[in-house]
């Protein structure tokens, strides 16, 4: 698809670094702007309420991470879309959820928040591979740090950076290790060099653990962060919502299986949790193709829980729930 119109629309008025200004020429970058073009056109087509915030919203991106972010709303939305299912964006002027469904008494907050410092050693690293085409970096730590100082941030870019300047390939790899003041345990952070395989993710993260549950911290802490934040509290209590958390954006490699990350984020499901039921997302970035794991709040009735389960098999290509009874 070389002719775009509505993506060049919502690209109308883009900021100057907005990401996607340099690919718009780029046929390596063909599959990400042919998505984009599908999904914008079905929701113009679709024309929900503040639609046009959207767009500008959308121009006024600046780096991939933001732009990531919202692909994986308008992903949703799309769904939607396609689905005949009739939708709005949120009213960002009072509490509401990213998507409203069913009449707006129905919401769909979308979030891939990691813990203070972690999203910007990931940004730091991506700028210092800038030069290195062709590798990207997978950081596993033995726990989930919930915050990495500055210091310790900086240091582990330079050393990653010197490696890098010194011709490191695949298979090579760094360690270091600091206190994770949270928990007063210590915490060892490895870059592992490898080829890369999507130039548009470059940084992943994932716990190194036997336990099934290891990868599952960088979700479980995303999930955490969004139900303990007063704003998206607000959110779910204005309107019943299902939280989403973006785990390809969250750099977290997948799970087992869905079903083993329905049955840990089911086992996980906090009763005073806001919200109605929590989703993991695994979008695909070369396709429009996305699957779910997801779990219902343990006091939910059936009354209520059917209106998710049907919403969500509508949403996904493979979507997989596991009730764990409260």
């Amino acid at each position: 698809m070389t002719n775009r119109p509505t993506l060049n629309r919502w690209m109308t008025g883009a900021h100057p670094d907005h990401p996607l200004l340099p690919l718009m020429g780029d046929t390596q970058a063909d599959e990400l702007l042919d998505g984009f073009e599908v999904m914008l056109t079905s929701l113009e087509k679709a024309n929900p309420a503040r639609l046009s915030d959207k767009i500008k919203d959308f121009a006024a991106n600046r780096t991939f991470k933001t732009v990531l972010d919202m692909r994986a709303e308008l992903l949703i939305a799309h769904r939607l879309a396609e689905q005949g299912i009739e939708f709005d964006f949120g009213d960002t002027s009072k509490p509401n959820p990213d998507i409203l469904v069913n009449q707006g008494n129905l919401g769909i907050e979308v979030t891939a928040r990691r813990p203070d410092g972690t999203h910007l050693l990931v940004d730091a690293l991506e700028e210092a591979l800038t030069p290195y085409e062709g590798l990207s970096l997978v950081l596993t730590y033995t726990t989930y740090p919930h915050r990495i100082q500055s210091n310790v941030r900086e240091a582990f870019v330079e050393q990653v950076t010197d490696l890098l300047r010194d011709g490191a390939g695949p298979g090579a790899k760094h360690p270091m290790t600091f206190l994770n003041s949270n928990n007063g345990g210590e915490v060892t952070i490895t870059a592992h060099i490898q080829a890369a395989e999507d130039e548009q993710i470059r940084v992943q993260e994932k716990v190194d653990s036997t336990e099934l549950t290891g990868t599952f911290d960088i979700v479980k802490n995303a999930l955490t962060l969004a139900w303990n934040d007063k704003a998206k509290i607000k959110q779910a209590e204005a309107v019943p919502s299902i939280l989403v958390v973006d785990a390809a954006m969250l750099g977290a490699a997948p799970m087992r299986s869905l079903e083993m990350t329905a049955k840990i984020l089911a086992a996980y499901f906090p009763p005073d949790c806001p919200f109605k039921a929590m989703a993991v997302m695994f979008p695909s970035l070369d396709t429009l193709d996305v699957s779910f794991a997801f779990a219902l709040h343990p006091s939910l009735d059936e009354a209520d829980a059917t209106p998710i389960h049907s919403l969500m098999a509508k949403l996904a290509d493979t979507v997989t729930q596991v009730t764990v009874e409260p």
